[in-house]
């Protein structure tokens, strides 16, 4: 008698460059016929007709374990009696990655990638060789879509408003900080700048695609630092901008796509009312009180939504910050930690950054309007080899640990990383420059067990002696930010847009596409009220991996919500974290929210 082994796995839908399992739902009915009295379930990769593609079978301990002696095969636990015990259901997971050219497209003919699998109904007294009590064989097919490149057109508002009399004003801090955030731009992004000012005047609007590599991204920054002197605002001219027509205005750039993202940046001062974009839209509005009644920001959308700073809030580098976490939400990256300090002469501090199997590369970012005097450093971060050295990334390749690399303004030391883009030859660059210093790191694919690697640092420092004439402390923003396949979603939602109304705080965590009931997760938000007070909130697990909370708002002005996840990552059980920025604004009763009439 045979047992009638059913296999459920639907096409897949991935990406390159990122890891996806692939759920594969197996039922095994009862065999009243059969002789055994024991039996387990394996699953068995057999072969691929993708040579680009890399399938596996994946293991997780303590639900699919590997089979020692055999790769590629992984075994249930506990044992049942196929005879009696009612029919059973097991979901495995087959794991697919491309790492091969990522920006390019998949291989005809549809579907591109495809492989064999084998489920095996096998009686584990029996000796290795014996046959299995039954087996059913598939094939499981899918596609993977192309890495997605950073596709954004800022539009800056330079009008008369940004000028407001605090120290330094909003258009001095946009001014400082928009180059920074440009740095972080790759050479296969594409950038695009538009401005406006109070008589709808716009500088030239001027875009560069990625078609030379190799400049590219140096010529994104030049143009963002020849921008900024064009920002000098007419305190003469009325009073009438129209974000609507800032808007418009960047979506009539031709070489970014129609689908690229508009970053609108402004302090949303003397503005009309805009109609809701259909295209993807962030802003960052640049308050301080944290009072301002910002009349728009309902009508952005995109994964981050609009965003605001107040100074109560956040530290010295709001807009880099800010402008940081919506160019993360457009690259689908995740903060890993964002601590702040400040440095005397022959100080350092040092950071743990909690790297995961499931994280494939990492940003070190430092923004300080005195960079130039502060080292980076980087110790026990399992950094993958030179493609010199004769291993793809695909293939792991060799370990690097207990090495320390510095790196800072005035030049770079040790080993340098490589954007994982095999195929096309770019390699990722240390970047530095006026207030800001950026490393990438690209990390090996499959990692040592927790117990075999120490937990990477990053070391922040100030020489004995340096170019400062003064011992004053030099104030730095550190980020750390992930391209990983360990996601967090954050959301801070209204009920409302007026005071009185519920926030609703929402986490959604997945791992390489799937959401898993994560044991051991704490999820909390340090939130700040618009009047500076500060509240923490831990958030309930609602359903696997969905975490929620609500809270009554009671003051008008923006709130900001800083999201803190920590766990343990699903295959080797690494200690992780990941954070994210976001902020909502409650207006006063009647005095918002109103649509414009016909």
């Amino acid at each position: 008698m045979t047992i009638s082994i059913g296999c459920n796995a639907a096409p897949f839908a991935g990406q390159k460059a990122r890891k996806l399992l692939v759920p594969l739902h197996i039922n095994v009915p009862p065999a009243p016929g059969i002789s055994a009295t024991q039996a387990q379930v394996r699953v068995r990769f057999l072969d691929t007709t993708s040579p680009t593609a890399a399938f596996a079978i994946q293991e997780i301990p303590g639900v699919w374990n590997a089979v020692p002696t055999t790769p590629f095969v992984v075994s249930a636990t506990p044992a049942f009696d196929p005879r009696t015990t009612p029919e059973l259901f097991f979901t495995a997971y087959a794991s697919f990655s491309d790492f091969f050219d990522p920006t390019g497209a998949s291989l005809p003919p549809a579907p591109s990638y495809s492989a064999r699998y084998r489920i095996e109904v096998f009686d584990p007294t029996a000796a290795p060789t014996a046959p299995p009590l039954d087996f059913l064989e598939f094939t499981l097919t899918g596609n993977a879509s192309p890495e997605q490149s950073k596709d954004v057109i800022f539009a800056l508002d330079f009008g008369s408003s940004m000028l407001t009399a605090d120290n330094p004003n909003h258009l001095a801090r946009l001014q400082s900080a928009f180059p920074r955030v440009v740095a972080l731009f790759r050479s296969d992004d594409t950038l695009g700048v538009s401005s406006f000012s109070d008589n709808n005047t716009t500088i030239p609007s001027q875009n560069f695609p990625h078609a030379d590599r190799g400049g590219a991204n140096q010529t994104q920054r030049d143009h963002a630092n020849a921008v900024i002197p064009l920002l000098v605002p007419d305190p003469n001219a009325p009073a009438n901008k129209s974000i609507q027509s800032a808007l418009n205005g960047a979506r009539n750039l031709t070489v970014p796509s129609s689908t690229a993202t508009v970053v609108l940046v402004t302090d949303g001062q003397n503005q009309g009312r805009i109609a809701k974009p259909t295209n993807p839209t962030s802003a960052l509005f640049i308050v301080d009180d944290g009072t301002t009644s910002v009349i728009n920001s309902d009508r952005m959308v995109s994964t981050g939504g609009y965003t605001m700073f107040a100074t109560q809030a956040l530290g010295d580098f709001k807009v880099e910050k800010l402008l940081t976490q919506l160019l993360i939400d457009v690259s689908a990256s995740s903060f890993i930690t964002d601590p702040e300090g400040s440095l005397a002469p022959g100080q350092k501090l040092t950071f743990p950054v909690h790297v995961t199997e499931a994280d494939t590369e990492l940003e070190v970012i430092v923004f300080s309007n005195r960079a130039t005097l502060l080292q980076i450093g980087v110790k026990d971060l399992p950094v993958a080899p030179s493609p010199s050295d004769g291993h793809h990334p695909q293939d792991g390749g060799n370990e690097h640990h207990g090495h320390d690399e510095h790196y800072g303004h005035h030049g770079h030391h040790g080993h340098h990383g490589h954007h994982r883009r095999c195929g096309n030859g770019s390699e990722d660059q240390d970047v530095s420059g006026n207030g800001f210093v950026i490393a990438r790191r690209t990390v090996l694919l499959e990692q040592p067990k927790p117990d075999e690697v120490r937990v990477p640092t990053v070391t922040v420092s100030r020489g004995l002696v340096d170019a400062s004439s003064d011992d004053a402390p030099v104030h730095f923003n550190l980020m750390v930010v992930a391209k990983t396949d360990l996601r967090l979603d954050a959301q801070l939602t209204a009920s409302g847009l007026t005071v009185g109304s519920d926030l609703l705080f929402s986490v959604a965590l997945s791992e390489y596409g799937q959401t898993w009931d994560h044991t051991g997760v704490s999820v909390h938000v340090e939130l700040t009220h618009p009047d500076g007070g500060k509240q923490t909130l831990h958030l309930t697990k609602t359903a696997p991996g969905r975490y929620q909370k609500d809270l009554r708002s009671f003051r008008i002005g923006v709130y900001t919500a800083h999201f803190i996840v920590t766990g343990k990552s699903l295959v080797q059980r690494r200690p992780f974290r990941r954070e994210c920025l976001r902020s909502i604004a409650i207006f006063p009763r009647n005095d918002c929210c109103q649509e414009p009439a016909p």
